[in-house]
C-alpha cells in the first residue's frame, strides 16, 4: 500500500512538474509573440516615415532640377 501511495505521488509531482514546465513555455512563448508583434508595428511605422522622406527626396530633387533649369537660362 505504501509503495502504491509512494508511486501515486510520484506520478502527482511528475504531472505537477510537467503542468509547470507547459506553463512556462506557453508563457514564453506568449512574450515571443508580443516582442514579434511589438517589432513588427515598430518595422511597419518605419516603413512608413522612409516612404514619407523618400516622397520628400523626390520632391526636393524635382525643385532642385527645376531651379538648375531656370537658372541654366540665365547663363545664356
Amino acid at each position: 500500500m505504501a509503495g502504491r501511495a509512494r508511486k501515486a505521488m510520484q506520478e502527482y509531482i511528475k504531472k505537477e512538474e510537467f503542468e509547470a514546465f507547459q506553463s512556462h513555455v506557453l508563457s514564453q512563448f506568449r512574450d515571443i509573440v508580443e516582442l514579434f508583434c511589438k517589432q513588427q508595428a515598430h518595422m511597419e511605422r518605419h516603413l512608413e516615415c522612409t516612404e514619407r522622406t523618400q516622397k520628400h527626396l523626390d520632391t526636393f530633387v524635382a525643385r532642385m532640377d527645376h531651379l538648375c533649369r531656370v537658372l541654366s537660362q540665365f547663363d545664356n
